[in-house]
This record gives structure tokens, sequence and C-alpha cells, in this order.
């Protein structure tokens, strides 16, 4: 047993194998009363608070309750498929047991921010025989480790032990290579797209009320986003007369098999508990797949009678759901080429593009550009402008330079342009200092982008000056212009902030953001806020270290991908041991655990591009082909994914096909074995052999279902339109770790097409003809009820 620095603990054993990690845990009130209070030499004795339900709504998911530093300690046993998360608060008191290799991987996911206000959490739901805890605790557990990337690497392992949701394990494909199984037909990924725009009338329960202001003053309002009864996410805390106004956006994403979407809507009091508003009620299973749908969605009161409706919420909603094959099977798709084609497209647009207007448009590159910095650079924001943005956020700086509009005198203004350069100060030396940071991949865009300008003014023959600024210009125009000050701008978009910030910070922010993005322009100020003595030598003191900057983060490095650092060899440990795991799994199983460094899925992004190109380019007269597009590459393209889509929906009749031949046979050999028994009939309590030596073994942590989902059972017409809509609860086929094998569930009782065809009973038939005339029924009698079969 070892200790690194930040005092994690690791040991190295090929038998059995631990990992630690701190962290912090999420103990509820009710959780926190059975545990042992910790209590440090000197503390002093203070007498207790009367519990108060202020500030509940300010970010717990159920009710009040504490974070405390925890241990995790993830223990996979020697010689058995099974492996344990200990955790341990105070540093020696075990809370709670969860047994990983029983939980699914969509129990395990990343937390919302909005539930507590804090990065980088982690939820592990689990049911009661999926845990031990030691008080009567039902609730899920809430993690937040240090860091993004730990967060990530934990999660993905902690998924390396799960079960992961892959339908027809027991056909025993084979991989393109004839080799490696690959575990199964494919899997299944869901995701829910949510924003809740505003509300209207909320808290009127009758026409009346909606013209009296009185009705709806003081209301201070947030909403609860739950899926399948279980807490996803929040909203903030508005204030808005009945109107508030959110904007805020959430992205549910590897969900389990859901039903329904409710949103709560809380009015917080001043002391009291905060009260339900009313509830929304939307059946998931009636969307059409990747469809956005806007509208106005009714609000209905809980406490009297679900018809009384308490106002409106206007929602946006936009559900995925995606058949995710074997990785090999898009290979004629995937190229990997995506820096180097936004390279040519730089090349595109710099050539046919003027002096004058290059790279100010939205052009399909300029847009290309934004996504591929959004994505890349993540971290590289949050780093560089998040924990100074929420510090002002926090503190509610309130900053107007203007005079006309604040109406101030001339020593209050003067203040005021103190400040604002205080904080441009502090947003700047975050900037700077992080621009080492910048993932390598943005580098070698910029790079690029910067070389290719130059090259342009040479052969333009613009002025010297200008042919000296126009390539750091450039630069500039994407990591500032196009996100870091949009990001200052609109920190609730880019995830660095829960909600609109109130306007007068929002005009503070856009004064600092206003500064940043004149000293990137690499010119004097030339606007009235910013033409202050003041700022104006902020900007010329910095404009060096912003031509440093512009040259650091637009000069790639020696490897073209960034790489994943770790910071203490307890991660490496578990990272090398994550990928040792991994390369001992099944195909299908190891891609559904993501990989460093940047944790995707790249089966799932496929299947993601392939629904959009086949849905977008699809023949109205015929849903399985392509329309004629009049470009040779792009109807390749679209070819192509109309192929891999194909061969998506051959995997899904194959495994309804084969359930339905094993379900025949298990029927027979059940309606043999019932003639042949002289006891009275009953339905059979155990599952009878597929075939000899071989059992159907049934181990699932879910409860189990007597029918299949309905996206394997749905017709190809239905599913190539789009018009397929999964089963209400399409429960994956689970299997223990040992024998890893799909469940056939079947009733055994006769079905009421089978009794129609028995005959009188008749004692002359002697016990040969009783059997011959129960095999032909057998044959001839239908399927047994519940089968799951389409109808």
């Amino acid at each position: 047993m070892y200790f690194n620095d930040s005092g994690e603990q690791f040991t190295e054993c090929d038998s059995e194998r631990e990992y630690f990690v701190a962290a912090e845990i999420y103990i509820s009130n009710a959780a926190g009363a059975t545990l042992r209070k910790y209590k440090k030499q000197g503390d002093e004795v203070r007498p207790r608070d009367k519990p108060s339900w202020l500030g509940l709504g300010k970010g717990l998911p159920t009710e009040s309750g504490h974070w405390r530093p925890a241990i995790c300690k993830l223990t996979k046993e020697s010689n058995v498929e099974r492996c344990l998360l200990n955790i341990y608060v105070d540093e020696s008191i075990l809370f709670q047991t969860v047994y990983v290799h029983l939980l699914c991987q969509t129990d395990i996911r990343p937390a919302d921010d909005s539930l507590f206000f804090r990065k980088d959490c982690v939820v592990i739901q689990s049911t009661e025989k999926q845990k031990w805890v030691a008080c009567d605790n039902a609730e899920p557990v809430y993690l937040q480790i240090s860091r993004p990337g730990l967060r990530n690497l934990w999660i993905s392992l902690l998924r390396s032990y799960a079960i992961p949701e892959i339908y027809g394990r027991w056909l025993n494909r084979l991989n393109a290579s004839g080799i490696e199984k690959e575990g199964g037909s494919y899997r299944i990924w869901r995701e829910v797209q949510l924003t809740v725009t505003q509300g209207r009338n909320l808290g009127a329960t009758n026409f009346e009320d909606i013209d009296n202001e009185a009705e709806f003053k003081d209301i201070d309002v947030y909403c609860e986003v739950r899926l399948n009864d279980t807490t996803y996410a929040r909203t903030t805390t508005k204030k808005g007369l009945g109107h508030p106004e959110w904007h805020e956006s959430f992205v549910f994403s590897d969900l389990p098999p859901f039903e329904s979407l409710e949103i709560v809507v809380f009015k917080e009091k001043k002391v009291l508990r905060p009260s339900v508003l009313g509830k929304v009620f939307i059946d998931l299973v009636t969307f059409r797949r990747a469809e956005l749908l806007e509208g106005w969605y009714p609000v209905h009161c809980t406490n009297f009678s679900s018809q009384l409706q308490s106002g409106d919420l206007r929602l946006k909603i936009r559900v995925n759901e995606e058949i995710i094959l074997p990785h090999h099977s898009y290979e004629a798709i995937v190229q990997e080429t995506i820096v180097q084609q936004i390279q040519e497209a730089a090349e595109w647009e710099v050539e046919r593009a003027s002096h004058q207007t290059i790279f100010r448009g939205n052009t399909i590159f300029t847009k290309t550009m934004e996504k591929c910095i959004a994505w890349y650079g993540r971290s590289f924001l949050e780093a560089s402008i998040g924990t100074v943005l929420r510090r002002l956020l926090s503190e509610k700086i309130a900053i107007e330079v203007d005079p006309i509009r604040s109406g101030k005198n001339a020593k209050d203004v003067g203040r005021h342009v103190e400040l604002l350069i205080h904080w441009c100060k502090e947003f700047w030396e975050k900037i700077y200092a992080v621009r080492e940071d910048c993932p390598n991949e943005l580098r070698s865009l910029l790079g690029k982008i910067r070389i290719l300008v130059e090259e342009h003014g040479r052969k333009t023959g613009i002025l010297a000056k200008m042919q000296e600024q126009r390539p750091w210009q450039s630069v500039s125009a994407f990591i500032f212009l196009r996100f870091i000050v949009p990001g200052i701008l609109h920190p609730h978009l880019f995830g660095l902030c829960s909600g609109l910030p109130d306007p007068a910070i929002q005009r503070s922010l856009k004064l600092v953001a206003k500064v940043i993005q004149s000293m990137a322009n690499l010119n004097t100020a030339d606007q009235r806020e910013i033409s202050m003595s003041g700022i104006r030598d902020f900007i010329k003191d910095n404009m060096p270290r912003m031509m440093d900057y512009l040259a650091t983060v637009s000069t790639p490095k020696p490897s073209m991908y960034s790489s994943f650092r770790f910071e203490e060899r307890n991660d490496r440990y578990s990272l090398n041991n994550l990928i040792q795991k991994k390369a001992r799994l099944s195909t299908l199983e190891r891609e559904s655990v993501p990989a460093s460094p940047h944790y995707i899925d790249p089966s799932r992004e496929m299947a993601i591009i392939i629904s959009n190109v086949i849905r977008h380019s699809r023949d109205p007269s015929s849903k399985i082909r392509p329309r004629v597009l009049g470009d040779q590459n792009l109807e390749h393209l679209c070819s192509t994914c109309f192929d891999v889509e194909g061969e998506a929906l051959h995997r899904v009749n194959e495994l309804a096909t084969q359930l339905s031949r094993e379900r025949k046979k298990v029927f027979t050999s059940t309606t043999w074995s019932r003639s042949n028994s002289s006891s009275t009939q009953e339905p059979l309590t155990s599952t009878p052999a597929l075939d000899s030596g071989h059992k159907i073994s049934i181990h699932s942590t879910r409860p189990a279902s007597t029918t299949l989902p309905q996206v394997i059972l749905q017709p190809v017409v239905e599913i190539l339109s789009g018009r397929a809509n999964p089963s209400t609860n399409p429960t994956a086929v689970g299997y223990s770790q040992s024998e890893k094998a799909d469940p056939v569930v079947t009733n055994t009782g006769g079905s009421s097409l089978q009794k129609s065809l028995d005959p009188p009973a008749s004692d002359s038939l002697d016990d040969g003809a009783k059997r011959k005339r129960s095999f032909i029924r057998g044959i001839f009698g239908g399927e047994p009820k519940n089968s799951g079969r389409p109808r």
C-alpha cells in the first residue's frame, strides 16, 4: 500500500485490484443523522440551530444536506466477477458499499451541474439489492471528484465493471476479421435534450387570476426535471410575477429506458419549505426521434385535482435513440481526417476572400471552426475564465461607465472605471496564465490559419503594417471573437454558470468583453466605453502579452493530438488498468466504455451522424434509398449510410427472428412435457432447456420483462422513416458476468388459441395417441401469451 502527495492510496496486485480516489460525497440530513459526527480536537460545543428551509431551492435535488470528504475504494475481487465500491467518510467510517458488477452502465453517469451548482459530479443509481448502506437510505450516491479528467476516468473505470445494454449476446457473432467475438448484435443509446424557456401565468388557477397582478406578487419559482421519477436537473430560482424567464438548456445522455418526463414547478417561501406549484407530464414514448418540438405545456396542480391548470411552461424537447453497431461496421465512413479537412477548407476560404472580408462572415468554414473550438476547448475555456466569471457573478458586480445610462456624477463614474479595469485585469491575468494549456488540435488549426493568411497577404500585396497584423487578427477572430468573448457575454450557453445573469451583471460582463475584444483586435480603443484614459492605458500596456498569447495558441506542439497527462501516480495506475480491462472485453463491451483522452464513444457518434444523413437525404417516394443530390461524393456518402443502416436493421430482424424460433422451441418442449405429465396441468415454475446441456439462465439486475423492445420488432419501413417509437420499457438483456447469456422469457401457460384446438377428453385414447396429438398441437397450436411478438 502506498500514499501519494495528495493523500490518495494505491496498491499494485495482480490477483486483486484496488483503486482509491479522494472525493466529496453528498449526504442528506436523513442519512447524516445515523453517522457519528466527527469531532476534531479543540472544536467548541455550540447550541444546535433550529432547522430551516431557507436556501433549500439553491440546488438540492431532494432535501437539505451537506458535503463531506470521502475516500472511494474500488475493489475487483480475485477469481470472481465481483467489483465493490466502498465509500468511507471521516477517513475510516464505511458509509456505503455499492455492488458495481450488479449495476447497469446507465446507472453510472455524470450529474448535471445544476443539481448542486458543483462541477465534476458523478451520480450512481442503485437499488436496495445492489448496495449496502449504513442507514435506511434509498438515495443515489452523489460524488464530486476534483478534476474533470479524473472524473471521466472513474466513470469509465466503474462502467467497465458494470453491465452494458447489449442485445443478442447469445448469437456469438464474430467481427470482420472472423477471430474476435463481437459480444452481441448491437447496443442502444438514448438522450433527451430539454430547454426550459419561460413560464406563463404560473400560480393562476382560473381565468380571473390571469389579469390579477397581485396574484403573482413576490413569487419565486424554480423547476426540477425528473426522468422515470429520478431528479436529473433543476433550474435557477427566478422572480417573474408569474412570467419568469429561464432559457436554460439541459442534455441528459446515456439514459436507461425511459417512459416519461416530469417537470415539477416549485414556489419558494421565505421561511417555510418550498411548495409544489404544479407539474408538467410529458410522455416521451410518443416523440419522433431526433425531432425538435417546442411549445407551451400546461402545469397541472397537484394539491386538488390534476385537471386544474396553474399556468404553462414553454419547453423545447428533442429525444434521441440510436442503434449502435460494432465500430468496424462504420469503417466505410470513418476516415479520422477532420483536422485535415478543416485545414483544406481554410485554404479554400482564404483563396476566395479579400483581406477586408476574410473570416468576417458566417460561412461553412467559420461555423465548423466554432464547433471544433467549442468541442476541443471546453476545459480550456473553463480554465481561462470560469473561476473569475463565477466570482463576479457571486459578488454581484454591477459596473456602468456611461454617465448617460447611470445618471451619476464624474466621481462615481471614475470609481466604476477603476472597478472595470480591476475586473479586466482579473480576467486577462487568468486567460494569459493558462495559454500553454490550449489543446494541440486548436493550436494546429489556428497555426494553419495564420500561415494561410500570411501567404495570402504576400500574394495580394497589402500594406506592410496590415500584412503584419492581419495573420494575428485572424487568430484572434476565432479564439477571442468566436470563443472566449462569447463565453464572457453568455456564460450560461457554455456551461460556465446556471441561468441568465441579472441585467446589471450582464452589463458588467459586456463591458469586460468589449475591453478584452478590443485588445484582441490589436488596435486602439474606438468605442465610447473603452476610450477613457485608464482603459486605454490598460490595453496599451498588455499589447505585447496579447501578441505572445496569440503566438502560443497558434503554434502546434510536436504531437498532433493532445495527450491526457495525469498528475498523480494513482491516476496513471487506474488508467493503465482500465486499458488492460478493456482489452479483455468483447468488441461491443469494450466500445461501450469511453477511452481517454476525450472519453468519447466513436461508434455512438457515427450512429448519430448516419441517422442525420439518412433523415435529410431520404427519397420521399422511397424510405430505403437516398434521393438524387447532384454530387457524386455526397451521393456516395448517403448510399454508404443507407448500407450501414441496412446492416443495423438486418441485425434487429435477425435477433427478433431468432428469439421467435427459440420461443417456439421452448413452447413446443413445454407442451410435450405437459402431455406426458400425469399430474394436474399447471404453468411450469422453471424455464425449460433450449437444447441438450444448455439451460436458459436469467441473471438480471432489473425486473424481468416478458416483451422485447419494440425497436427490435418494428417493421423495417417504420424504423427507416423515423416513425418508430421504442417501447415504454425496452429492458436490456441482463446477464451475469460469468455466463453472459441472453434470457428467453416465456409464459408456459397455454394460449387461448391453443385451448380452442384442444379436443374433448376421451377415455378411449391411449397414451401414445395423446402424446402424438399433443405434439401436433405444439407445432401448429400458435404462440403463448405475452410472447412479445408484433401484432
